[in-house]
């Protein structure tokens, strides 16, 4: 999934009269635990998208695959920001987590390595009826063998 950071403010101080400037979108995010909008914990599909998400944050690292922010009152830290003044650090009042297909494409070669051999087999066969049924212009372009070939 993408986390993308917006609404920012240079100053966890300021007051807004209209929308704060654009944060990073981070690729790669597999889950968010919020901690009594205290502590914000992002988990990355790898190392390479926490590694990428780190670069652009500044959040610690908790372990390869999980980074760590604070909150200021109800806004998130982003210390690696940059502002509109040329500066970095910044404060964001807004974020959400949208569908990011390219990550999931990109992905699938590694995981189905990871799979046994019937569960790879399964998880082709779904992808294949699943395109069938939502574009099937799509799927005609994938042959897939039968269970008696």
């Amino acid at each position: 999934m993408l986390l993308r950071i917006v609404h920012g403010r240079s100053n966890p101080d300021d007051v807004l009269e209209s929308w704060g400037f654009d944060g990073p979108t981070l690729r790669g995010v597999v889950g968010i635990t919020v901690i009594y909008l205290h502590e914000l914990r992002a988990c990355f599909v790898d190392g390479d998208a926490a590694d990428s998400a780190q670069a652009l944050t500044g959040w610690a690292r908790v372990d390869e695959l999980i980074l760590e922010t604070t909150f200021d009152r109800d806004l998130l830290h982003v210390p690696a920001a940059p502002t509109p003044e040329g500066t970095t650090g910044a404060w964001f009042g807004d974020w959400s987590l949208d569908d990011d297909v390219d990550t999931v494409i990109d992905a699938l070669p590694q995981l189905l390595t990871r799979l046994a051999q019937g569960e790879r087999t399964e998880v082709l066969r779904r992808l294949g009826a699943a395109l069938r049924d939502h574009a099937p212009e799509a799927a005609d372009v994938l042959e897939f063998p039968s269970r008696g070939s």
